[in-house]
């Protein structure tokens, strides 16, 4: 500081925020696909969503845990109704945490926004479902990510054990 006093003197007068008058006027920014970054996105369509679904029905092992044929059916055709928007959510928490696939903080955070984390249910009762969720026979390949299918057999679990085994209880 002493350096700068020796060098140049303090500024006494005030300093004009702007010497002359800008023009003020407001740049309505509107959307335009053709010349964004999502120029050539494409959108899912329905013969890409039938292969992700096939393929994710034929990879996961969720069905096997239902273990009534009735119930089966109906998880199946909830899963196929539902399957765009867990898609979605799939993507959403992948870009959270290990892109392509979900982390346990991306699942996590997941849980927090559907209020499922509760003194009956804590986080550890998830952890060792997402744990589940991710064990492969193969030690080599075990991951600490779940991929689509992994997800939605971990929605399941999850899904089987609070609502039908409540539902189990009640009647």
């Amino acid at each position: 500081m002493e350096l700068f006093r020796t060098v140049v003197d303090y500024r006494d007068e005030d300093i004009t925020p702007w010497p002359k008058n800008v023009p003020h006027r407001v740049h309505v920014r509107e959307f335009e696909k053709s010349t964004s970054v999502f120029a050539h996105w494409r959108l899912d369509s329905e013969r890409f969503m039938e292969e992700c679904w096939s393929y994710d029905r034929s990879q996961r092992k969720t069905l096997r845990c239902v273990g009534d044929p009735d119930e089966t059916e109906r998880v199946e055709q909830v899963f196929r109704e539902s399957f765009f928007v867990l898609k979605e959510i799939f993507i959403e928490k992948a870009a959270e945490t290990n892109y392509p696939k979900v982390g346990r903080a991306g699942f996590e955070s997941l849980l927090v926004q559907l209020d499922l984390i509760s003194k009956q249910y804590p986080v550890n009762y998830f952890a060792a479902h997402f744990d589940a969720s991710i064990q492969t026979d193969d030690k080599s390949k075990r991951s600490r990510n779940c991929n689509r299918a992994q997800f939605f057999e971990l929605l399941m679990r999850l899904a089987r054990d609070k609502y039908y085994n409540i539902l189990k209880e009640v009647n």
